[in-house]
């Protein structure tokens, strides 16, 4: 990360296997708009030292990846991750390891961020040459929507055209159906 970034965002995810490539579309999207220092585009497919080092620098980092809790697909959860303590393995990420062990890894090592939020999409298909389902690219295009509004905030010039999106409030994500899950300890 340049030592001028301060915001990471990271998708997870493996895009040779349907809407486990949500978190990698979101990246690609953001990419084509996204630029400066102050903010760093990762993907990454979700090993556990591979996280850790996608969001080291950073005080600010959101990850996006497909999950799996049984809602509608393309439901988006926004889980904060700062400060949770897991007591037991959670349903959530689509890989067997990853953040959850790395939030914990990362905590024993001192490197968790200030702020780090999961921005999670349900997944409905997971087969190996499969496309994105069609709720996960509504997923996908709500996330960018909402990441530009974040970004757009961040300060000037950090999005190529501010009038796509970047103007949109946090109240889009209600109206999209955004529900916040905080897990129990």
């Amino acid at each position: 990360m340049s030592a001028g970034s301060r915001m990471a965002v990271v998708g997870v995810g493996n895009r040779l296997r349907g809407d486990d490539g949500i978190g990698p579309a979101v990246i690609e999207a953001l990419g084509r708009r996204c630029r400066g220092p102050h903010v760093r585009l990762v993907c990454c497919e979700g090993d556990v030292t591979e996280l850790i080092e996608a969001w080291s620098g950073a005080t600010s980092v959101i990850v996006i990846d497909a999950v799996q809790s049984g809602a509608p697909p393309g439901s988006l959860h926004l889980l904060p991750l700062t400060g949770i303590g897991w007591t037991h393995r959670r349903p959530g990420s689509s890989h067997g390891l990853g953040i959850q062990e790395a939030v914990g890894l990362a905590r024993q090592l001192g490197r968790v961020p200030g702020d780090l939020t999961l921005i999670g999409v349900e997944a409905s298909q997971f087969e190996l040459g499969a496309p994105l389902s069609q709720p996960a690219k509504t997923g996908v295009d709500q996330v960018v929507a909402l990441l530009e509004y974040e970004l757009a905030q961040a300060g000037p010039g950090v999005l190529r055209d501010a009038g796509h999106g970047a103007r949109r409030s946090p109240a889009v994500a209600a109206a999209n159906g955004v529900t916040a899950r905080v897990p129990v300890s």
